[in-house]
Order: structure tokens, then sequence, then C-alpha cells
């Protein structure tokens, strides 16, 4: 599978995700718009840990049907998302604080976090010294396996309701 093949693959993966999800918000008990404070958090995560793979995907794919030489680009790639994506975390964590309050444990942080910095300073390392795809390629892969396990939860925690 080529590095093209992969991004179209992650790209329509997350369509998928993303489409799935608002059948589940618009059909399930949740469509009148009573989302509580911690439904809001999981629905943002699962939002954006689904378009950050796609936006990615897409511009990577534009970039490499654009460029001249190969030589770099995965470095550049991983160079940004090490620069982005942290912001962005934070910023989420920060408006889970705040939205959720004491709903908001963050048990599942304890997974998340750690696998997420080895997937930010493997980002670095790509950028300083491989210049390789598969490190770019795990990234987008975590960013999915969250994406499904806050689908999976929204779609749990709904029939839990339903019940």
């Amino acid at each position: 599978m080529t590095s093209v093949e992969f991004l179209a693959m992650v790209a329509q993966l997350s369509v998928s995700i993303l489409g799935f999800s608002g059948i589940v918000i618009a059909v399930g008990s949740r469509a009148s718009g009573d989302l509580s404070a911690i439904d809001r958090v999981r629905l943002l995560g699962l939002l954006t840990e689904s378009l950050i793979p796609l936006v990615i995907a897409l511009v990577v794919m534009i970039v490499l049907t654009t460029a001249t030489q190969g030589h770099g680009i995965w470095s550049a790639c991983s160079a940004v998302y090490s620069a982005i994506v942290p912001v962005m975390f934070a910023v989420r964590l920060r408006h889970a604080f705040r939205t959720a309050g004491a709903e908001f444990t963050g048990r599942p942080l304890w997974v998340y976090v750690p696998v997420f910095i080895a997937i930010v300073l493997l980002q670095m390392l790509n950028a300083v010294c491989f210049d390789e795809f598969w490190p770019f390629a795990i990234a987008l892969i975590l960013h999915l396996v969250t994406s499904l396990v806050l689908f999976v939860r929204l779609l749990l925690d709904g029939f839990t309701r339903a019940a």
C-alpha cells in the first residue's frame, strides 16, 4: 500500500466515523439537544479526533501530488503535527475540565496521555532524524483508534440511558 492509498483510506475512515456519529446523535435520545456536559465533551472529542486525521490526510495528499521532490515531506509533516496537535489537545483538555467539571474524571487520560506524548515525541524524532512515512502513519492511526473508542463509548452510553 502506498502512502497516498493509506492517506485516502484514513480520510475515508474519518468521514465514516463523522457520519455515523452524526447519525447516533440525531437518532439517539440526545437529538432534542439535551446533551449533558460530559456528552458534549465526548462529542467534541469525537469530532476533533475524527477531523484531525481527515484534514491532515487531505492536506498531505495535496502536498504529495504537487511536490516536485519527495525529500523532506515526512519531516515537514511530522514537524507541523508535533507543533499543532499538542496545542489542540491542550485546548480541548482545558475545555473539558471547564465544561464538565466534576463529571470529567479524566480516568481515560491515564491511558491516552502517555501514548499521545510518545506519538508526539516520535513525530519530533521523525522530523529531525528519520524522514519516514511510518511514524506519521502511526499518529494518524492513533487518532482513528481514539475516535472509534469515543464513538463506541457515545453509542453505548446512549443504549444505557435508553434502557
